[in-house]
């Protein structure tokens, strides 16, 4: 009897062991599980580190209203955006845009620029052009520009949306696209990108408007669809930072260039005369007194990118 309970009890504490070890492999695997987690949402929010907050069509304007990671209210999104014109809106990630289905391309395009998102290091670049499922009408297509003497011209440029894979993505869709020729493109036009990105880090963010200028007779090109050839390209600035909250806008001339680019400056309200558009209607830092006006030498320009498109962006084929 007594060897009897001796086995008795040394089977309980076998029982009793196994159980232990059952239960210390779950948690283990449950920890693990935890963690891996963790890392994913980490990594998915790191993906997104700047530009608007992921909105659609069909979204309530109420679910805009919180604050991106590098400090811009959603709900200027809207308000950066012009007004005027039958366009459709389409809301991207990361940029907005009016889309032109008459000219086949976006009538403008508007995102805030942060000194943060180009201190990230430059994702690889895309070279992939794709159409835009969400223009209604579908938009152009990358076979629409091939041979036809024009380039792919970004209206947000891919060096703006530089500091993710997604951002980098949506740059190269063809909503975003305007015919261009090359010593424009790799010229006065890269030029102006490239200042743009030096003010953002100098004033932390800006609201940046982009877009063709169109008068409704000209020049076509595509395969199938009939792509519009502006004759001029306009690129508006707005810094509402500081204190002392200033705007420029540049309408560039379709060409050859080899003039500065204060010859190009202009004002808001000029921009808004050529192109019957309304910008930044619903911001109310940018005063009347802002739009009207403009002071060139505010805006500081790098002579050695000016040299560089002389020697270089200027003999583009």
């Amino acid at each position: 009897m007594t060897k009897l309970r001796r086995n008795h009890a040394s089977d309980q504490r076998g029982s009793s062991t196994g159980y232990a070890t059952r239960l210390g492999i779950f948690l283990i695997v449950l920890v693990i599980a935890i963690v891996l987690i963790g890392y994913s949402l980490r990594h998915r929010v790191s993906e997104t580190p700047s530009g608007y907050v992921p909105v659609t069509q069909s979204q309530d304007r109420s679910d805009q209203r919180s604050t991106t990671q590098h400090g811009s209210q959603a709900s200027d999104r809207d308000a950066i955006l012009p007004v005027g014109g039958s366009y459709e809106v389409i809301h991207h990630h990361h940029y907005s845009l009016g889309y032109n289905e008459v000219a086949e391309q976006a009538a403008w395009v508007a995102y805030p620029l942060t000194a943060e998102s180009i201190y990230v290091p430059n994702v690889k670049r895309s070279n992939w052009f794709t159409a835009d499922s969400l223009v209604s009408t579908r938009s152009a297509k990358h076979s629409d520009y091939t041979r036809s003497g024009y380039t792919r011209g970004h209206l947000a440029p891919a060096g703006d949306m530089a500091f993710n894979r997604e951002a980098m993505r949506e740059s190269f869709m063809m909503s975003n696209m305007s015919p261009q020729l090359a010593v424009f493109n790799a010229g006065v036009w890269k030029e102006l990108e490239e200042n743009v990105r030096d003010w953002a880090i100098k004033r932390k963010e800006l609201y940046i408007v982009s877009g063709p200028i169109l008068k409704g007779n000209e020049k076509r090109i595509g395969k199938k669809t009939q792509i519009a050839v502006p004759e001029a390209f306009y690129k508006i600035i707005l810094d509402v930072t500081g204190s002392d909250h200033e705007g420029i806008a540049y309408v560039i001339p379709h060409r050859l260039c080899t003039e500065t680019l204060d010859h190009f400056a202009t004002s808001i309200d000029a921009v808004e005369q050529m192109t019957g558009l309304d910008f930044f209607a619903g911001l109310p830092a940018s005063t009347p007194e802002i739009e009207a006006n403009y002071n060139a030498s505010a805006w500081r320009l790098d002579k050695k990118r000016y040299q560089d498109r002389l020697r270089n962006g200027n003999q583009s084929q």
